[in-house]
């Protein structure tokens, strides 16, 4: 009997469908309906992607943290999304709610299970826990919000223990790891192996927000730059991020060697610049998961990052190109890139690789969720 058997339709609750913890959700919920289950999406972007059986909810003050993902909220404009939400279910019924963002969607899923008795799930992906401004906003209303969730989950270890620091009066929650997309996966083939990619061509893809330490990035590419000077650096952002970008470029020395490109979710933009870079960097102060990690290494580019957050948990504690120690040293980002375009470590990583990408490979993170599912829905029942 298939472990999907009994399970009523999932909504999936997202900010937008952009960012990382909206791509986790989406892909989960293809792995899903790939094994049979139904799934719903639900967001507020009008602007976002609207796979099959999409509602996209309309607050306002949701509209304008949908395309401001990065701005502190907490609890955005619950009473509008409580009554779009009941209004959805009333219309299109469905079993069980699971939140990845809980600041728009926690009261109206509280609500939700008071009036019509829909158990909701809580999946935190990262800023939504380590972000003060966030989860450190009305702490009472974010306590009741997960203490009647019927499950908690969050994507690393890393986060899980974040949580339970901030909030130890809560159960546990479950870790379940986020996974690589089925439509990212690739051979490895050659592109590990030497002459991989563009020769020394940096590839950095993130929002560019302070938490990702941009300053850093460029001083070790600065660094890196003095010792091989045909050596470019891309930046691939959001439209927002190529606004700092071109901030932090405006009157710097190596402005003519750094491409800002805007894309940081359109796959086609990062399927070519992944194939053509020498090496993705990281220079985050932290990291809850990484996903973009994996996408790197599933078209064969070697990680360098900081041994940060949950960056260990994903590459392994002893990835040959992690930057321990301090992580806020341009040098020893800058020894990581030359050590890789060297080609001297590729044999390692490719093997290295290939044991990564076996671990998130989406098979025992979906049935992790089922589980965590069967069991949410039989406590909403007792």
């Amino acid at each position: 009997m298939s472990i999907l058997e009994g399970l009523p339709t999932v909504c999936m609750g997202m900010l937008s469908t952009n960012g990382g913890s909206s791509i986790a959700a989406l892909s989960l919920g293809a792995a899903l309906r790939r094994e049979g289950l139904a799934v719903r999406y639900l967001h507020c972007d009008p602007l976002g992607a609207r796979p099959e059986d999409t509602r996209v909810l309309s607050p306002e003050r949701a509209l304008r943290a949908a395309h401001s993902l990065d701005v502190d909220a907490a609890f955005t404009s619950p009473l509008e999304v409580c009554e779009q939400l009941l209004r959805l279910h009333d219309t299109a019924p469905f079993g069980l709610l699971h939140l990845h963002n809980l600041q728009v969607f926690g009261l109206p899923a509280y609500f939700l299970k008071r009036l019509r008795g829909v158990p909701y799930v809580v999946t935190f992906h990262g800023s939504d826990v380590l972000n003060d401004a966030l989860l450190g906003a009305r702490p009472e209303v974010t306590r009741e919000v997960l203490r009647d969730a019927s499950a908690v989950t969050c994507v690393s270890r890393y986060l899980a223990e974040a949580l339970a620091h901030r909030m130890p009066e809560l159960p546990a929650p479950d870790v379940v790891h986020n996974f690589l997309r089925p439509e990212l996966r690739r051979q490895l083939g050659p592109l590990l192996g030497p002459g991989a990619g563009m020769p020394d061509r940096f590839l950095h893809v993130s929002s560019l927000r302070p938490v990702k330490r941009p300053e850093l990035l460029l001083a070790s590419f600065a660094r890196l730059h003095a010792q091989r000077p045909h050596a470019t650096l891309r930046l691939v952002t959001t439209h927002r991020g190529a606004v700092r970008a071109r901030e932090l470029l405006e009157s710097h020395p190596l402005r003519d060697a750094v491409t800002v490109l805007v894309g940081e979710d359109d796959m086609e933009v990062l399927a070519r610049e992944y194939q053509q870079a020498t090496a993705l960097v990281l220079t985050s102060r932290f990291e809850s998961f990484g996903l973009v990690m994996l996408e790197a290494l599933a078209h064969g580019l070697p990680v360098v990052a900081p041994a940060v957050g949950g960056i260990p948990e994903v590459l392994g504690t002893d990835w040959p190109l992690l930057v321990r120690g301090d992580t806020a040293d341009p040098d020893a980002y800058a020894e990581r890139m030359a050590q890789v375009a060297d080609g001297a470590a590729r044999p390692l990583l490719r093997a290295r690789a290939e044991e990564v990408l076996a671990r998130f490979d989406g098979s025992r993170q979906v049935a992790d969720y089922v589980r965590v599912y069967a069991r949410a829905l039989s406590v909403g029942s007792a």
